[in-house]
């Protein structure tokens, strides 16, 4: 058994690894990002993932690929406990690599975010990511450079085999569709003045259930998702627009830019222009 652990490259701390095992209860509550690219691979247990619209059910050998300044979060799908390792990154980690034209990060541009690997290519997965794991443990000679190369060599190995399989759709609860319908509508309508009435309408259910059946799904409330949703498109406009904040704020829903303003802080930890202006030196 593996115990949990750590690394954080020494130089700018662009790189993490850990690995858990554990038979507690997992929520998390609020969706958030990163400023880093992230990959999960699922040893055992079973997990509900939300990423921007989208509900996965998350079981053992499954493979996670989550892009940075992707909104996203994570709970137990029924029964607690799981086996993973997580493994974060950013560009900077391979400065100064020749990767002779190769894009490291092009698995992370086919729009698949989990696949259900076969067998084979789970134990491969698995032996991959655990070598990472190991490496960060024993810290010996040299392991930064070997954490750097097995990183590259994982993320080969994902590009490779990942036009075999399909992004992971599968789910089924009557429940989880619902809210999953629900997802999608407030992404395709984020620009409207969305009311919890008028969300209430549009599907059939009152008010009262379809508020507590999306709370109990995806731990967190209609008006929390809804506002997260808008400030992933915001943070879009912001770095690849020249639109003023009032414009953006507008354009993604918001009555005021004062609410605008208050809720992107309280998401991101950053004011709009303080992420426009370390977007643009990124």
């Amino acid at each position: 058994m593996y115990p949990q652990t750590q690394y954080y490259s020494e130089s700018q701390k662009s790189f993490h690894v850990d690995y858990v095992k554990t038979s507690d209860p997992f929520i998390m509550y609020n969706y958030h990002y990163h400023n880093a690219y992230e990959i999960l691979y699922f040893q055992e247990g079973e997990q509900m993932f939300f990423l921007r619209d989208r509900i996965y059910h998350i079981t053992a050998g499954n493979l996670v690929l989550i892009n940075k300044y992707e909104l996203h979060s994570i709970r137990d799908w029924d029964k607690p406990g799981h086996s993973r390792v997580f493994i974060s990154f950013r560009e900077d980690f391979f400065n100064s690599i020749n990767t002779y034209g190769f894009d490291l990060l092009s698995c992370y541009k086919k729009d698949i975010v989990v696949i259900d690997p076969s067998i084979r290519h789970q134990q491969i997965l698995f032996r991959k990511t655990m070598d990472i794991v190991r490496e960060a443990e024993s810290k010996k000679r040299g392991y930064e450079i070997c954490i750097r190369a097995k990183t590259m060599d994982l993320l080969i190995f994902i590009d490779r085999i990942l036009d075999q399989y399909h992004d992971k759709t599968d789910i089924t609860s009557p429940r989880h569709n619902i809210i999953n319908d629900v997802m999608m509508y407030i992404a395709d309508n984020y620009k409207e003045k969305l009311t919890l009435d008028m969300i209430s309408r549009e599907f059939g259910y009152s008010k009262n259930y379809l508020c507590t059946t999306f709370k109990q799904v995806s731990g967190l409330s209609m008006n929390q998702y809804i506002n997260a949703i808008r400030i992933k498109e915001a943070q879009k406009l912001l770095k690849n627009t020249d639109y003023s904040i009032t414009q953006i704020s507008e354009l993604t829903g918001f009555d005021s830019i004062t609410h605008f303003g208050r809720v992107f802080k309280s998401i991101t930890g950053y004011t709009p222009l303080k992420f426009r202006k370390d977007q643009r030196f990124t």
